[in-house]
């Protein structure tokens, strides 16, 4: 182990050029009362000196329509300028992946200038994302704003989450103000220990009836928070100050078994895997645009779908069929794309499209040169079938009763996915019939909604966000077996034989190797896996277990159950491991960067 200190002692600047008043409201989801949230409102209204607000932290407590809309009609009687940082909660189960929260709160990040002080907002939470992660736009938006800002300036950073995790892109948050005066860094959410801010508080920002009021004066920094209830001001304190960050990290040994064919970085936030045809990779960034690449990566084509976009793309018959958070169902000319037809839906498609060839009973009305089809689901729960040349539909499925989102299983004529409700469903896919629906969790906060599930030839292997671990019959739809001793949430694999399960302990650093039939261990092997908690798969190759975790290390396991890092791509959580053919693999980060490489040691 060893410590590197980043010191900034150079940038410490305290000389405010005037005095700055500003309030920090955490957390206003836990209320569960509008009344509450409209007395802060009232009292932070009556403060005539304050500069802005923040609202931080959790502002619902699921994301719920009705939640965002009250919150929506409290916080606009504001009178203040504020900025919100919305919360894990807010993100995590929103069914149109944080839109309509958005449209009132303008996230992911803000800039608020006063004088010659610059105050930043960053959120670290991602829709549907676990992991604490700025976002690559976020970084790429900060750059750009900083070179606005002459020697002058000074700057104040808020970051919402935690310190007590990993935070994903931090060390390049913090690279952006190398030559910058950077007075002070708040974790406005939660102090915790592995980064200390240059100025941090001594007690946590989320007491649910209290308001946080910073005052940034000449020389000095003091808060004091303000009990709504009783009306009664504690003692205006002092911040500390710190003035360098800490960051512990390992020694990677490294074990190069590994050929880079090409690297790529699309530089955008990418939620899902590439989808493969005929020698071409096709990748759907969350900013809309979808890039066509060929195995010497090449950009061949891109497009832009003009909305945001969580699913992957489905293809067949040289048609790409994508899909947008803003409800457009577009196809393209996969060889050339271009545009062939989109049509619109009224609610969000959050369900990743998958293609097959339908052989139902319906009498189709417009002619199609071949029967591809296409499956896809919204935020209401329904899943649709389409024609994917014509965009006929041919059925619409209503057995889940929540949001269904990223990607479903599609394995001969059944398809199974999983919903918010807390079931994991299986429906024909010619007819759109419910076969079965299994209870999985019906706790809308440990729902498997975003847990990956894996197949063998008779069951399935899900988790759920507790770290439940569960068998299910392939036909049936029963429980064989569930187990919590694994602590596995959204990490999950199964072997080429089907004979063992792939789980990862990320809290207590095992990766556990058990039997399909039983249930019980085969192996633990003790790894240090750094608080990955990102949804991800493992895959086996040539009897070895590969995947990666969120500092970019790709690990492979082998038959004796030893593990070895065979390559460290770029620091950030990468998809699930995908074999293009033979030894030849595709690795696709959160933050756009792709690798394709062949794996060449003998392990």
């Amino acid at each position: 182990m060893k410590k590197l200190l980043l010191i900034f002692i150079a940038l410490f600047v305290t000389n405010f050029s005037q005095n700055h008043k500003l309030a920090v409201i955490s957390n206003l989801g836990k209320l569960h009362n509008t009344q509450k949230v409209d007395s802060i409102v009232n009292f932070v209204n009556s403060i005539d000196s304050l500069s802005f607000l923040i609202l931080n932290g959790n502002l619902t407590e699921f994301g719920e329509d009705d939640e965002i809309e009250n919150l929506s009609n409290s916080i606009s009687k504001l009178t203040h300028p504020f900025y919100a940082l919305s919360g894990y909660r807010d993100l995590k189960w929103n069914k149109t992946a944080g839109q309509n929260l958005f449209d009132i709160t303008e996230d992911f990040y803000f800039l608020h200038e006063i004088d010659s002080t610059v105050y930043i907002g960053i959120n670290c939470n991602l829709p549907w994302i676990t992991n604490c992660h700025i976002p690559v736009e976020t970084i790429s938006w900060l750059d750009d704003e900083l070179e606005n800002y002459t020697e002058e300036f000074e700057f104040i950073v808020f970051i919402n989450k935690s310190t007590d995790k990993n935070i994903g892109n931090f060390d390049k948050l913090l690279k952006l103000f190398d030559s910058k005066k950077l007075a002070a860094i708040f974790s406005v959410n939660k102090i915790g220990a592995k980064f200390k801010p240059l100025f941090y508080l001594d007690e946590e920002l989320v007491d649910t009836s209290s308001v946080t009021i910073l005052s940034f004066n000449a020389d000095s920094i003091f808060y004091q928070t303000v009990n709504i209830d009783s009306i009664i001001s504690n003692e205006r304190k002092s911040l500390k100050s710190k003035d360098e960050f800490v960051f512990e990290t390992t020694e990677t040994k490294i074990d190069t078994g590994i050929n880079l064919i090409w690297k790529y970085d699309l530089n955008s936030t990418i939620y899902s895997n590439a989808t493969f045809y005929n020698d071409h990779f096709y990748f759907a960034d969350y900013s809309g645009i979808i890039s066509c690449i060929d195995t010497l990566g090449n950009l061949i084509w891109d497009y832009d779908a003009f909305g945001y976009i969580v699913t992957k793309p489905a293809i067949a018959d040289d048609i790409l069929a994508i899909a947008t958070l803003q409800g457009d169902l577009v196809t393209l000319n996969a060889l050339t794309g271009e545009s062939i037809q989109t049509i619109g839906f009224d609610e969000s498609i959050t369900f990743g499209l998958v293609s097959g060839n339908y052989s139902g009973t319906k009498t189709l009305m417009i002619p199609a040169k071949t029967k591809s089809a296409i499956y896809f689901g919204t935020q209401d729960g329904k899943v649709h079938c389409y024609i994917l040349e014509t965009l006929e539909k041919v059925w619409e499925n209503k057995a889940a009763n929540d949001l269904i989102a990223l990607m479903p299983e599609k394995i001969g004529n059944k398809i199974f996915y999983t919903s918010l409700d807390g079931y994991l469903y299986c429906i024909d896919a010619n007819e759109g019939w419910l076969i079965w629906k299994s209870k999985i969790n019906t706790d809308k906060s440990i729902s498997p909604v975003f847990s990956k599930f894996v197949f063998t030839k008779e069951y399935i292997f899900i988790n759920d966000l507790s770290g439940k671990n569960y068998k299910i019959n392939f036909k049936l739809g029963l429980k064989h077996w569930e187990s919590e001793k694994y602590g596995a949430n959204e990490f999950i694999g199964v072997s080429e034989k089907g004979h063992r399960v792939y789980l990862k302990n990320t809290e207590r650093n095992f990766f556990n190797i058990i039997s399909a039939k039983t249930g019980n261990w085969v192996k633990q092997v003790r790894m240090n896996l750094n608080d990955d908690e990102f949804s991800s798969k493992s895959i086996e190759w040539n009897e070895n277990v590969l995947f990666t975790t969120t500092d970019g290390n790709l690990h492979l396991i082998n038959k004796k159950f030893k593990d070895k890092i065979i390559y460290q791509f770029d620091n950030s959580p990468y998809h699930s491991i995908q074999n293009y053919k033979e030894n030849y693999f595709l690795n696709t980060s959160l933050d756009g960067k792709i690798y394709f490489y062949k794996i060449t040691g003998k392990y």
